[in-house]
């Protein structure tokens, strides 16, 4: 379970959109947009294994949850790396 949430959060940091100024909007870390069906096997999951901190969250789309902050250290830092490779990232941080 660890190496298929890993894969899904490396996946997104390094092909998600931005911002202009290169943020990640935090819809992309939505639970169900990372891990599709098996959402609820990955929140029982963190039970107990907290690789992870989800919050929940509201806005136009409705009521969500969303990863707030990866605590696993090799899964951050390897996010991290991906996320500084992001075309898009790089490109909306340096257009303006």
């Amino acid at each position: 379970m660890r190496e298929f949430i890993k894969n899904a959060l490396v996946n997104v940091h390094a092909n998600c959109t931005t911002d202009k100024y290169g943020q990640m909007g935090k819809f992309n870390l939505s639970m169900y947009s990372l891990f599709k069906e098996r959402t609820e096997e990955v929140e029982e999951y963190l039970k107990t294994n907290p690789i992870l901190k989800v919050s929940t969250y509201g806005g136009q789309v409705g009521i969500y949850r969303a990863v707030t902050t990866i605590v696993d250290p090799e899964i951050k830092r390897l996010c991290n790396e991906a996320f500084a490779k992001n075309p898009n990232h790089l490109r909306n941080l340096n257009s303006w």
